[in-house]
């Protein structure tokens, strides 16, 4: 039996809406006003994830920090104060907003040549949070070459140094997956620009945001992974 498409929701999303994020705390109340995260923003800050291996007198360890970069990316958009004062939990918490998206449940419906990849989200805005659920991302069927791509981009391991020391460093799938949207993205449902429903390639290309180009890329691409074999 096929999933049932998310249905779009019923409020759209206004990319071009600044967000207003406010974290609650023992010490108060506190509000972070931001301007739009561009694309270039949450590039930097996907390449910025570190992912590596360590081998350290023949030792393995493990080093993974997104923090660091999300704090950096609060530290870009942040418009109404110096956030060289503002504690790093709170700007870690901004960076953490900006960054939800999330498949929701039945997510990667297949419709004719089509799949469909329903998101969800909270967008901060002046007065509240808007919740949306089935934010619909329609993407054209990947080929045989775009799961090659997929997998080569995420498998380029650089390592430098050699016997007792050495450093792994894997690719960010985040930014891998950006680019490969603007290949594969046919349609949207549920999103805004300017209070006009956001609608042809090259529109949603340039004014979708980043994190949710990546998030729907990473669930086309890993949704149904696990399959039964009778």
């Amino acid at each position: 039996m096929k999933k049932q498409v998310p249905a779009p929701a019923p409020v759209l999303l206004n990319l071009d809406v600044p967000r207003v994020i406010t974290l609650k705390s023992k010490s108060g109340e506190f509000v972070y006003k931001t301007r739009r995260v561009t694309l270039k923003d949450w590039e930097q800050c996907f390449l910025g994830f570190i992912d590596q291996s360590l081998r350290v007198d023949g030792e393995f360890q493990k080093v993974y920090d997104a923090d660091s970069s999300l704090i950096e990316l609060a530290d870009r958009v942040i418009v109404d104060c110096n956030t060289a004062k503002v504690p790093f939990s709170h700007r870690l918490a901004v960076g953490a907003v900006l960054r939800t998206a999330t498949p929701v449940e039945d997510s990667g419906a297949e419709v004719m040549d089509r799949v469909v990849i329903g998101l969800g989200a909270v967008w901060p805005v002046e007065g509240a949070s808007q919740v949306f659920e089935g934010l619909l991302h329609c993407f054209r069927y990947p080929s045989i070459e775009d799961l090659k791509r997929w997998k080569f981009e995420n498998s380029r391991v650089r390592v430098r140094g050699e016997g007792k020391d050495s450093v792994s460093s894997y690719p960010s799938r985040l930014a891998i997956a950006m680019k490969l949207y603007d290949d594969l993205i046919e349609s949207v449902d549920g999103y805004a620009v300017g209070g006009s429903p956001l609608e042809g390639k090259e529109n949603i290309v340039r004014e979708m945001d980043g994190a949710h180009k990546a998030m729907a890329v990473m669930a086309l691409f890993t949704r149904d992974s696990e399959v039964d074999v009778q």
